[in-house]
């Protein structure tokens, strides 16, 4: 190789330069490049004839390979689970978040229908795979884009039993065709006698759900997102006495004449509760005390001595001066979310019959009354009984463990008697860093601006910060940002979200 080191050559001073030879040199260089050049193409010859070995060699190996792999596969452990197996296996893919079967090939069930023949055919043949479906109808759909989706509902549901569907949870939704909405669940509900959770996002003709054919009697979990006749409501409430989990909306201004006739539904099962009141026309000429009379009598049809989660929504162009679901059994409560304009007499009640409280939620309405836009319902004095202090031993809601506070306004008064018609920073820091060594894990404060936090403040949430406490505190900054309409797999599933963007986080 050191015959071939440019180093040694006569010429290496001019290599790589701009020297131009001159004739003596060409003629040496040129007598001098013969050995060099006549070597160059022997080592090509030799190279050429490798390489033809090598390729020989290298098909000969793919060859070789192709028959240890086509026979290999035979030997695969997972041609020796039995199909019972694998159906078990394929059970344990299905997604849990959101616990519907989606139309989507990426996802299981319908991503297992493509990975081979038996994989299908186990795939299709296994009824707990297909038990599960979310469906929804986006406004842009055609019909018959609408009749193809129902048929291919029906197929999906087909095969989760044999003659008989056996799915346990379906979800429907959609924003038109209402008349098809009603035609639609008809046809599927009866093929559907042993379901026993139902999500509905979709409205039928007159909203009286408990016309359709559907098993309500096997019904464990009720979401109904259209709002509702409130005699329709009852109605329906009195065919699920199996009912766990209820999610519905009811227009306040409809059917409200006889509840007085009304028999007591007896739901011995029930022990979560969501109701949300739609806001109608009708309530703006209503007087809040008739409003309130009307859902005082819809809560005094309704027994239900297993609650312990009870969410509660109302029209915020009202205010709400009486606790008027008093005759659930709060006592038994652990979980409660309100959102509501409301009086701090009615939050303190609240405070007094919940004793066993672990998780509360509180919205205050973005929309006030004008007779009540001073109105601010959780003052200090909610906090100082809910702070463990040397003058109160025992506060309210010693289980505690996660509250959340959204749209609030804070007071920054100078004095104490002026602060006490507001929640102030200094009392909402006090109460956390009193609970730090309690039950208390999460707090999350929204606020309608930015607020004010002192130095000492934001030490003492840093320190319960770092002791493990999550502690999550934004401000509204609301964008006029609206997002296109999508018609994807898990569109109209409602999610629980992470974050959101019409909001800015707080940090320390």
């Amino acid at each position: 190789m050191s015959d071939w080191d440019t180093n040694r050559s006569p010429f290496a001073p001019m290599i790589g330069t701009n020297y131009i030879p001159t004739a003596v040199e060409l003629s040496r260089l040129k007598a001098m490049l013969v050995h060099p050049m006549n070597t160059l193409s022997s080592l090509e010859l030799d190279i050429d004839h490798a390489q033809a070995t090598l390729d020989a060699l290298l098909h000969e190996k793919q060859r070789v390979k192709s028959y240890v792999d086509a026979h290999r596969a035979l030997l695969s452990p997972v041609r020796q689970i039995p199909p019972e197996t694998l159906a078990e296996i394929f059970a344990q893919c299905l997604p849990s978040d959101p616990p519907y079967g989606l139309r989507d090939l990426t996802k299981a069930p319908l991503l297992l229908t493509t990975i081979c023949k038996d994989w299908r055919h186990i795939a299709l043949a296994t009824p707990r795979l297909w038990n599960s479906l979310h469906v929804h109808f986006p406004g842009h759909l055609s019909i018959e884009a609408c009749a193809k989706r129902v048929q291919g509902v029906i197929a999906w549901l087909e095969r989760s039993g044999f003659g008989v569907v056996l799915a346990r949870r379906a979800f429907f939704g959609g924003e038109r065709y209402t008349a098809d909405n009603s035609a639609l669940l008809s046809n599927i509900f009866p093929r559907v006698p042993c379901l026993q959770a139902v999500s509905l996002q979709l409205s039928i003709g007159n909203n009286q759900y408990s016309l359709l054919p559907c098993n309500w009697q096997h019904l464990t979990t009720l979401t109904i997102s259209s709002a509702m006749n409130a005699d329709h409501a009852l109605d329906v409430l009195a065919q699920v006495p199996q009912m766990r989990a209820l999610d519905l909306m009811i227009d306040i201004c409809q059917g409200i004449s006889h509840w007085k006739d009304k028999a007591t539904v007896l739901l011995n099962n029930l022990s979560k509760l969501r109701l949300s009141f739609l806001p109608t026309q009708l309530l703006r000429v209503l007087r809040h005390t008739a409003f309130e009379s009307k859902l005082l009598s819809l809560f005094g049809c309704i027994h239900c001595p297993a609650l312990q989660s009870f969410s509660f929504s109302c029209p915020n162009m009202l205010l709400v001066s009486k606790l008027i679901f008093v005759s659930l059994p709060l006592v038994t409560l652990e979980e409660l979310e309100l959102e509501m304009t409301t009086t701090p007499e009615v939050l303190m009640e609240c405070l007094s019959l919940t004793p066993n409280l672990i998780s509360f939620k509180f919205t205050d309405s973005t929309y006030r009354p004008k007779a009540v836009r001073w109105l601010r319902p959780l003052h200090d004095l909610h906090i100082v009984s809910l702070t463990s202090s040397p003058s109160n031993l025992t506060p309210c809601w010693p289980r505690l463990e996660s509250i959340q506070i959204l749209n609030i306004n804070t007071g920054t008064h100078p004095t104490q008697e002026a602060s006490s018609n507001f929640l102030t920073l200094a009392a909402l820091t006090r109460f956390l860093h009193s609970r730090a060594q309690s039950s208390l894990k999460t707090c999350h404060i929204l606020f309608q601006a930015q607020p004010s936090f002192s130095k000492m403040e934001l030490d003492s949430l840093r320190s319960l910060e770092r002791s493990g406490m999550n502690l999550r505190f934004s401000y509204l900054d609301n964008p006029n940002d609206t997002e296109p309409e999508f018609d994807l797999p898990d569109t109209g599933l409602v999610l629980i979200p992470h974050d959101t963007a019409i909001c800015k986080q707080i940090s320390w």
